[in-house]
């Protein structure tokens, strides 16, 4: 299974890092068998939104089986830069299992920026998780190398990831 990771974070030194690290490192442990690819928007020329500016983003889509968007909240929304990448596909998209997730300093841990992200997923023809990854207060819940600092929500996170992986097998 050849699973991409989409981070929303563009931020020098983000705090959504410690979450992607959190991630990475479960499917890591827990799934060796699945090929796990994360890039962000920097990593890509964002112009304009254009379906041929990016073709190494729509192989990378092209050849996924299932998404993981993670992506922080500013100001109750998710990054322009995440939108602006996500256009540059759409075909792609079609009937892929996609898992959201939410970061957040606060309590509600991107709630908000999920809320606004899935008429977006639905558009795309995408498969969305009933369950999505929420990590409120991330400074103390996952330290800065991504290890989980709360052990019930990291249990929490998991279960989410792995019913995911079911789905999606």
């Amino acid at each position: 299974m050849n699973i991409l990771m989409i981070t929303g974070a563009t931020r020098p030194e983000n705090k959504t890092a410690r979450a992607v690290k959190l991630v990475q490192n479960y499917l890591k442990e827990k799934y060796p068998q699945i090929s796990l690819t994360t890039v962000n928007p920097n990593d890509f020329t964002l112009d304009f939104d254009n379906h041929d500016q990016n073709p190494e983003y729509l192989k990378l889509v092209s050849e996924a089986n299932a998404l993981i968007i993670l992506t922080p909240e500013y100001n109750h929304g998710y990054p322009g830069k995440l939108k602006s990448l996500l256009d540059c596909a759409f075909k792609e998209y079609k009937d892929k299992h996609v898992l959201l997730g939410g970061v957040s300093d606060g309590p509600f841990g991107g709630a908000r920026a999920i809320e606004n992200l899935s008429p977006i997923i639905k558009c795309f023809s995408m498969i969305m998780s009933k369950a999505d990854m929420i990590f409120p207060t991330i400074d103390k819940i996952i330290d800065a190398d991504g290890k989980s600092l709360d052990a019930e929500h990291y249990s929490r996170v998991t279960k989410v990831i792995d019913e995911f992986i079911v789905r999606v097998s």
